[in-house]
């Protein structure tokens, strides 16, 4: 990935990722997660009780982790595992503290990535000497919330998808000793705070029951159904045309918006030129599964970090972005429903 800009990379890696994907796009950061069966067995992952990585994009068992992890370090690939539930119950901490343990005994890992304070204090006791980075579920919105997390040992925080780019770069300058993570190209269309993912505002789930744009409950942890409630009713909105009683109907009535589909892809683009020369941000891809370090997402970013490098000023470059936007994913721009959007 050939760039005419500062930007450093992070993304998720899964099992059925390669490195030399990795090599092949320079990247040199990667996050991801494990579960084992003592783990499964308490707490599912499916859930999101020990990570926020989900079925399939974890690792099944410390091993496996550990190899990849030995694997990276070879090709100096900077490993962080991620302990990000939004809390840790007391039950769950004989199992925390041999993971914690697992981490710093094995060379080929860097850090840790967690926003539990309970955990962030097993962290202190432990002598934990490894990077920490402050998960986005942390929701570091301004100076002292970034000085309470330096406290604990935080050397990088995540910074939450709603905050524009001025109150990025005014954070980001009054702390140019810690490294700030801003998502990027995220596969999800949750409109929400990260904080509160799936904490106060997921649709409770009851089968063969419609409750709101056409989504069918399944039973309470029926982990058949994908998706959280209100992700999925904003997933319903990733197309021209929707209907708030039925997701699915295609006839036109007076229920009917015309969207774009950038309801579906928080995309986070339009700022990268006015954050391309800030040296202590980081650009993150939410990885889980078909969205992460695929090539698409690899490609596009490439483009778009290219051409915020060329640019002549902001206005060239986000008419650059949105053709990119439109040639990669087949999305029109439509910065009326965008976060960022004026």
């Amino acid at each position: 990935m050939k760039t005419k800009n500062k930007f450093k990379i992070i993304t998720g890696f899964t099992p059925s990722d390669s490195i030399k994907n990795l090599k092949k796009n320079a990247i040199s950061r990667v996050y991801c997660g494990y579960y084992d069966d003592e783990s499964e067995k308490k707490w599912p992952v499916a859930f999101g009780c020990i990570n926020r990585r989900g079925e399939g994009v974890n690792f099944y068992g410390w091993e496996k982790l550990a190899r990849f992890a030995k694997e990276a370090h070879k090709e100096n690939i900077s490993v962080y595992v991620t302990l990000n539930s939004h809390y840790y119950i007391k039950e769950q901490y004989g199992w925390l503290k041999k993971a914690v343990k697992h981490i710093k005994d094995e060379p080929g890992i860097t850090g840790i990535i967690t926003n539990d304070l309970g955990l962030l204090l097993l962290l202190k006791e432990m002598n934990f000497k490894k990077d920490i980075t402050i998960s986005t579920l942390a929701t570091a919105f301004n100076s002292n919330a970034v000085n309470f997390y330096k406290k604990f040992g935080a050397k990088r925080i995540v910074l939450d998808r709603q905050m524009t780019p001025k109150e990025i770069l005014d954070i980001t300058a009054a702390h140019p000793d810690t490294d700030f993570e801003i998502f990027v190209l995220s596969a999800g269309g949750c409109l929400f705070i990260d904080g509160y993912c799936s904490l106060f505002h997921c649709f409770e789930q009851l089968k063969n029951e419609t409750v709101f744009a056409g989504i069918s409950k399944g039973q309470k942890y029926d982990t058949s159904t994908p998706g959280a409630g209100c992700c999925e009713v904003l997933n319903c909105l990733n197309s021209n045309r929707f209907s708030l009683t039925d997701c699915s109907a295609n006839t036109e009535t007076e229920n009917f918006f015309n969207l774009s589909k950038t309801l579906g892809f928080s995309c986070n683009i339009c700022m990268l030129y006015k954050l391309k020369d800030i040296g202590n941000i980081t650009l993150k891809i939410d990885n889980r599964g078909a969205n992460g370090s695929g090539v698409t997402n690899l490609e596009m970013l490439s483009r778009l970090l290219n051409a915020a490098g060329t640019s002549k000023n902001n206005n060239e470059y986000i008419k650059k972005a949105k053709q990119i936007l439109k040639q990669c994913k087949n999305i029109k721009c439509n910065s009326k429903i965008c976060l960022y959007g004026k």
